[in-house]
């Protein structure tokens, strides 16, 4: 590991073409949590959609427990959201046999219920289509010789071919301590006993792990292309089929969005690759070998994730020395992965 993991993962498109400041102030990051579906009106959860200012995921949990009289235990949420932002955001709160809280009463100057409404089912991780942001990135300088017709090449080409998928710097912590804690559980072979310490700890490492070969997959000039023995994945689903060779109907899905080349969370069975996407794979996981077999030993279940993410309905408006993003993300991806691609900031990894 480099002295910063985030920083050290290849650029799809050469690198940022200006330096700018990423969240000057909580209205420069808007976050929709998009559910994807609506509650169904009855059942023993109550759906709440809260808009915040400024509080994270958590400490909205431990004011939705309070204020419906409640257990933590008893509030889900499908994603985190990060404090420095707007954002709204789905839970669901268990409130078998009990009548609903009254709404108004959650409501302060940071954070508010937008609506309630029952629902058959709790929230999971997981459970929401994806999010809406809207963001502003302050004050560009560009980088070398790059111009603002640059700056116009590279949007049009994150909207035409999307970007890696890479997880962000906020999956590793502030200052990337989550990983830093990763690689010396790794290294000492004990997990942390405490419950959310174990599983931030395994999703670190395998984040980690996946950064590494889908950066190793930019540097090759094949993280949005097929190679022999990949991993092929219809988008928006978990599922996956291994391709050794490609031919004119795979093709014709892979240019047409419907198919993307995939990467593996590793965990306990044996990776899925084989001829030379496999090759690739040992490549990136070269120096590796203890922290595969750490996770082996876990009898985690390997997960498959896309290696190429799409902004869709992206759009963009250059302001003086301002940009203005719009676009939506499916579950599980990261803006700053599409960030990084225009513009450096030092302050890109979040303090959470």
């Amino acid at each position: 590991m480099t002295d910063s993991h985030w920083a050290s993962l290849a650029f799809a498109f050469g690198g940022s073409v200006a330096f700018g400041a990423l969240k000057s102030s909580e209205d420069d990051f808007r976050v929709d949590e998009v559910l994807g579906f609506e509650p169904d009106g009855s059942g023993e959860h109550l759906c709440v959609q809260v808009w915040a200012r400024g509080q994270n995921t958590a400490w909205l949990v431990r004011q939705l427990a309070q204020w419906a009289n409640v257990p933590r235990s008893s509030v889900s949420f499908s994603g985190q959201k990060d404090r420095h932002a707007i954002t709204t955001q789905w839970f669901s709160i268990h409130l078998p046999g009990r009548s609903d809280p009254e709404v108004a009463l959650f409501q302060q100057e940071g954070w508010r219920i937008l609506q309630a409404h029952r629902h058959s089912r709790k929230l999971r991780i997981g459970t929401h289509w994806g999010n809406q942001f809207e963001i502003v990135l302050r004050n560009l300088v560009w980088v070398g010789d790059a111009c603002v017709d640059d700056l116009n090449a590279r949007l049009q080409k994150i909207q035409s071919v999307g970007v890696p998928n890479y997880f962000g710097a906020q999956r590793f912590g502030k200052d990337e301590g989550n990983l830093a804690r990763a690689l010396q559980v790794v290294a000492s072979g004990k997990l942390p006993r405490d419950r959310d310490e174990r599983s931030w700890t395994l999703s670190a490492l395998r984040s980690y792990l996946f950064n590494l070969w889908l950066s190793e997959r930019v540097q090759l000039a094949s993280w949005n292309q097929w190679v022999e023995g990949d991993l092929l994945q219809r988008a928006g689903r978990r599922g996956f089929f291994v391709a050794d060779q490609l031919d004119h109907e795979l093709n014709q899905r892979l240019q047409a969005r419907e198919l993307v080349p995939a990467g593996v969370l590793p965990g306990e069975e044996p990776l899925p690759f084989v001829g030379k996407a496999l090759t690739f794979a040992e490549q990136a996981w070269a120096g590796q070998a203890d922290a595969l077999a750490f996770l082996r030993k876990q009898r985690l279940k390997q997960e498959v994730r896309s290696a190429v993410l799409f902004a869709e309905n992206f759009e963009y408006h250059l302001e003086d020395t301002d940009l203005r993003l719009k676009f939506f993300l499916p579950r599980g991806s990261f803006a700053t992965s599409v960030i990084r691609e225009i513009i450096f900031d030092a302050s890109i990894s979040p303090h959470l």
